[in-house]
């Protein structure tokens, strides 16, 4: 459940991150290719339902270039989730 509850936040961050950055009401190329390999390192977490929150893990399963892409769409997304997907959000903030 945690792994789908990940899943559903991290794509939600990239959607709002795309909308107001790039301007298209669906994922641009740049923004569905980050989602995909999220959801993909998501999937093959190696600590699986009882993986840590990413800036907390030990193991960095990003390249370079995408933890700063992925750290970046964070920062920005992080603060307008609530508004935008309030149950989504408090889902991911209590566990």
């Amino acid at each position: 459940m945690r792994i789908a509850t990940e899943k559903k936040v991290v794509e939600a961050m990239i959607k709002i991150y795309c909308k107001n950055n790039h301007g298209f009401p669906i994922l641009c190329n740049e923004c569905s290719e980050i989602r995909d390999y999220a959801i993909l390192k998501l999937e093959k977490c190696n600590f699986g339902e009882k993986k840590p929150a990413c800036k907390k893990c030990k193991i960095h399963c990003y390249p370079t270039e995408k933890r700063k892409q992925i750290k970046k769409i964070m920062r920005y997304s992080g603060k307008r989730l609530i508004l935008k997907y309030p149950l989504i959000t408090l889902k991911h903030i209590l566990k």
